[in-house]
């Protein structure tokens, strides 16, 4: 389906030979008057649609964008619903700006309602019913669709005469490849005629042109000219033969001669199903040509003779003859590419007429995207132009690769070293995971010719690992912070990091140290020793190590989408961000946990109790993104800590977290749910180790085995696998140590349902229903301290505040605290001094030598301008001031900066 037909279309000319699809241009009316009888006097457009038409109309107000949208019966069966995406300053593809939303608009049922979801946005979340609503009807054989659009909720301001917006409005039909440019267009607001002025028709026609220009290059291949040079010939060869190497991986023999016995005559395997409900399923065709790149690695590093080879191209035919297209659009543009390209280059032996076909295939991969989505179309793109012995489109692919490995302030690396995919979502070691394997490669394959790629490629590269990824793992374990929906893939860990610091080694990378201690943690072969702490800003994060433990905790404001679901993956994971911790000494303490893992009691966070079904990502009234300004950090690099101003459904709270040399106090105030529901703070829920230890009567230790209790004294602890929790003052604590089932199906329609089972430790604080409920724990690592006894007669750390106005903490032994001001105020600070704060902020305050204090500072409502802080010496008044100046920018603000005051 492409927009052709409308009330102005803007159609290009012919580039290398090949159509531009044409930008479609609409002019809307504006309607004067009430807006829906208005409306009937607009006339219809004919949109062709594929295998279908339909028709629509367009009119504005200051405030409403109004759509109508007419539907044949044909188009009421053949369509499922309507992909709806709004490009608000008309700037973007409708990737992930802050202006993009995606919306789902359902085609009416049988008495006219039509309903809308938010697939995704850029910017801050909406709810779909406040600033869209539809309602259909039947008019003769047809169906008609009225949809309104609250524009002035998605902008700052009204829409004005000559004003414009990006459109796309696609109905979703049977699944089939996706043509690219992306079936959109462009939405002027004309007069009450439907007429623009002539400078504003040019200006968009300008801006199109601009727009498909960028699309052709995406879409064409640059020329070759002449034969190649002897030069390019050797450039070529060298990319093949490091492309081939790449791919050799460890294959099951066992695996191998099963794929072969098995192999139906016609090329397919009985035990894959190809289509469900008349359609290719996705996991079936997947697995064929997983089983096709197999058989490809075996012939070419494990010696499989012409039987397998045979094997191979009967595969290979098998899918040529059906051709499998799938509802999933990576799949068909990079997936199935990019393992065809691979087997195409590991059997030398292949036909030119299979070769053609591949690269056919290939073709697919040409959607103009960014991040990692990008380096995965190149890639392919690279292996193409290898295949076709074309060095122009080999060198092009190269350099758009190398252009992605840059500090963004939309998606991919941050300048914080962390990674974004998706918009404004923290994807390190999911989609971070792939660019860097990809782009480390990339730029290894690119090396000793014409296509090399310049050394601060692989600096940037480098730093991304070791100032990035490396940080936020432990060992093998990939925190499940940095993953998005790979968290719901059993095969999701950390390895990966060995194998991207020994491609950054063979590339010659400076820090070769540092990159041969990660290859050796990473692959389970050495201690991960690496210690301070890190609050990457840009994705509301922060981690804390020492060489005996790891500790991070998990945060999101409406900047950010904490996690997401799609495609069956992260059913689960509705409160994976919301304020979540985890503690680390050996780095197995979660392995195998997640499929039976109680979802509302992820540990850090505090959620009702309920039985029922956990909330779908996107589905409840927060959506994926946070729903408050205030979620962040500060780190010195050494110490740290992060407040959060918490609202999600009925609950709200003020959470905060404070990192010392040993360990992690958490504190919590002005807990309550608006619905009067019980509410509770998972402190850990961690694999069962060994029996836990407890405090016991008259400060004797005590011994649980299995079952659940409860602590209520006063300063309790319990301890577990060299863990100790410990609990000032009186607090309602719940243990429980037990058996745990699930499987990995609940968290991913496309994962196994068999039944799985762990022991599993669980201790969180609950709260009751009526009044405003807090908590304060730590986390301590016990090899850090004496004894658990003497930790709780002698706390290393005093809490200084817990409040809704400031929460604070200090570590007297070590001369450091911690505050959070959710709003200006002054704290005493326990060693005859006091801070005060003009402004919201968190604060580090390090005691040295000789009355000094070392005062580090951020915003984590990333607000800049000018903040005032002050020390004051109790005993006499004497105070010192500083007027520090936040900074600012997509780049820097959130960050933390430094300053000194001396008595």
């Amino acid at each position: 389906m492409r927009l052709l037909s409308c009330l102005i279309v803007v159609v290009f000319g012919f580039v290398a030979g090949e159509p531009a699809t044409a930008r479609a241009l609409y002019v809307a009316h504006h309607l004067e008057g009430d807006p829906e009888a208005a409306m009937g006097e607009v006339a219809w457009v004919k949109v062709s649609g594929e295998p279908v038409d339909y028709w629509l109309k367009f009119g504005w107000t200051e405030r409403e964008l109004r759509i109508g949208i007419k539907l044949s019966p044909e188009a009421m069966e053949a369509g499922k619903y309507f992909h709806f995406c709004l490009d608000i300053e008309n700037d973007s593809d409708f990737s992930y700006q802050e202006d993009d939303y995606h919306f789902s608009i359902s085609l009416p049922d049988g008495d006219g309602t039509v309903s809308s979801s938010l697939v995704r946005a850029g910017g801050e979340t909406v709810t779909p019913s406040e600033v869209i609503s539809g309602q259909g009807r039947q008019a003769g054989a047809n169906w008609l669709v009225d949809i309104a659009v609250d524009l002035q909720a998605l902008r700052d301001g009204p829409m004005e005469l000559g004003g414009d917006l990006g459109m796309m409005l696609e109905l979703k039909q049977t699944p089939g490849p996706n043509p690219m440019p992306i079936h959109w267009g462009d939405l002027l607001f004309g007069d009450g005629v439907g007429t623009v002025s002539p400078l504003a028709l040019q200006r968009m026609q300008k801006h199109q042109a601009e727009q498909e220009l960028r699309f052709q290059v995406h879409q064409v291949d640059p020329l070759d000219t002449g034969e190649l040079s002897e030069a390019a010939r050797r450039d070529l060869a060298r990319v093949r033969q490091r492309i081939v190497a790449a791919q050799r991986e460890e294959v099951d023999p066992a695996d191998l001669v099963g794929y072969l016995r098995s192999q139906q005559a016609d090329g397919s395997w009985k035990d894959i199903r190809y289509y469900d409900s008349g359609l290719p399923d996705m996991a079936g065709g997947w697995e064929h040509m997983n089983r096709l790149l197999a058989i490809a690695v075996g012939i070419r590093f494990a010696g499989l003779g012409e039987d397998a080879r045979e094997a191979l191209y009967r595969g290979l035919d098998y899918w040529f003859d059906h051709d499998f297209i799938f509802t999933n659009w990576w799949r068909n543009e990079i997936g199935v590419p990019l393992q065809m390209g691979r087997i195409a280059l590991l059997d030398v032996q292949l036909s030119e007429a299979k070769v053609k076909r591949i690269v056919e295939i290939m073709k697919r991969a040409k959607r103009p995207m960014t991040g990692q989505n990008l380096v995965w179309i190149n890639k392919v793109t690279v292996m193409r132009g290898v295949l076709e012995r074309k060095p122009a489109l080999v060198d092009r692919a190269f350099e758009r690769i190398e252009d992605e490995v840059r500090i963004s302030a939309g998606e991919g690396l941050q300048a914080d070293y962390s990674f974004h995919q998706h918009g404004a979502l923290l994807y390190s070691h999911g989609y971070g995971a792939e660019f860097l394997i990809d782009a480390t490669q990339c730029f290894y394959w690119s090396q000793g010719g014409q296509f090399e790629m310049a050394g601060k490629t692989r600096d940037l590269l480098e730093n991304m690992l070791l100032e990035g990824n490396r940080w936020m793992a432990r060992g093998q374990f990939a925190d499940y912070a940095a993953l998005g929906r790979n968290v719901a893939r059993p095969e999701s860990s950390g390895r990966y990091l060995a194998r991207v610091a020994a491609t950054l080694l063979e590339a010659g990378a400076e820090r070769r140290e540092e990159l041969q201690a990660l290859v050796a943690s990473a692959n389970g072969g050495g201690e991960d020793v690496l210690a301070g702490n890190r609050y990457f800003h840009r994705s509301e994060f922060m981690v804390h190590r020492r060489p005996e433990f790891y500790a991070s905790v998990n945060v999101y404001s409406r900047r950010m989408s904490g996690t997401e679901y799609l495609n069956g993956e992260g059913l689960k994971s509705y409160y994976l961000p919301d304020g979540a911790t985890l503690f680390l000494r050996s780095g197995n303490e979660y392995e195998g946990i997640l499929p039976v893992w109680d979802w509302r009691g992820i540990p850090g966070t505090t959620t009702p109790l309920g039985e029922g079904p956990i909330p779908r990502v996107g589905s409840g009234t927060s959506g994926s993104k946070g729903t408050t300004d205030f979620a962040g950090g500060v780190s010195d690099g050494w110490y740290g800590c992060v407040g959060y101003d918490y609202e999600k459904d009925d609950v709200r709270a003020k959470k905060a977290y404070f990192a010392f040399d040993w360990g992690l106090v958490c504190l919590g105030a002005q807990i309550e749910s608006a619905r009067g529901r019980p509410l509770r703070t998972t402190v850990n829920q961690t694999l069962l180790k060994q029996d836990v230890t407890l405090s016991g009567q008259g400060g004797q230790p005590d011994r649980m085995e299995r079952g659940e209790l409860r602590l209520s004294g006063g300063d309790s602890w319990a301890s577990h696998h060299g863990l100790l929790y410990y609990f000032p003052g009186v607090q309602s604590v719940l243990l429980r140590a037990e058996t745990q089932h699930g499987s990995w199906r609940e968290l991913s329609r496309r994962e196994s349902d068999a039944p799985l089972s762990e022991d599993v430790f669980t201790i969180a604080v609950e709260h009751a229903p009526a009044g405003k409920g807090a908590y304060a724990y730590a986390v301590v690592d016990e090899g850090l301290i004496e004894s658990a006894q003497a930790f709780a007669r002698h706390a290393k750390f005093t809490v200084l505040a817990n409040s809704a106005q400031q929460q604070a903490v200090l570590d007297e032994a070590a001369g450091i605290a911690g505050l959070v001001f959710y709003e200006e105020g002054r704290v005493e600070l326990g060693n005859g001094f006091a801070l005060e704060s003009d402004r919201r902020c968190a604060l580090l305050v390090l005691e040295g030598a000789a009355g000094t204090f070392t005062l580090t500072v951020a915003s984590p409502a990333r607000e800049s301008g000018e903040i005032n802080l002050s020390i004051e010496r109790i005993s006499d008044g004497e105070r010192r001031s500083a007027k520090v100046h936040l900074p600012r920018g997509p780049h820097a603000a959130g960050s933390s900066v430094s300053t000194t005051l001396a008595f």
